[in-house]
């Protein structure tokens, strides 16, 4: 595999050790052994509170406050969208294609575009159905993150 390297253990006594690793893993046994179990965006924002109360009303989060005025969590099902105050920082916005951070499966595109539109959200692609089976909706947040919406055809 590349970037991997022979991983040698080392005997102590009647067991064998494997030094921690910093690298890519070498085998389909060590890929086997870990998984990803979720993905939580983290993200930079200018206006803590305002980005979560876009959060709050176009995605349906509900918010918590881990760390006032510094960070907020705004969970809606499996994701939390964990914001992080960085006023200082160039917007997401000012990233241009690099600003897209999460694809983001759910039950009803259209409900969401409706709520969208109800909440003045900015929509960059209205629901669309794609090709590769899939219905999709494009939105931006305050902050210039943008976010694909879809669900199966």
């Amino acid at each position: 595999m590349c970037g991997s390297r022979p991983v040698r253990s080392a005997r102590v006594g009647n067991w064998s050790v494997k030094p921690h690793r910093a690298y890519a893993l070498t085998s389909e046994e060590d890929l086997a052994a870990v998984r990803i179990e979720g993905s939580n965006p983290v993200l930079a924002v200018h206006d803590l509170d305002g980005s979560a109360d876009w959060y709050c009303r176009v995605l349906g989060c509900k918010r918590s406050d881990p760390d006032p005025g510094n960070w907020v969590f705004c969970r809606a099902g499996a994701v939390t969208f964990m914001l992080g105050r960085c006023p200082d920082v160039p917007q997401a916005s000012s990233l241009g294609d690099h600003s897209y951070v999460a694809y983001l499966v759910v039950d009803s595109v259209d409900d969401f575009y409706a709520n969208a539109l109800a909440e003045n959200a900015e929509v960059l692609k209205p629901p669309t159905d794609e090709p590769w089976g899939r219905r999709e909706l494009a939105l931006r947040s305050p902050d210039g993150h943008r976010f694909m919406l879809g669900q199966a055809l």
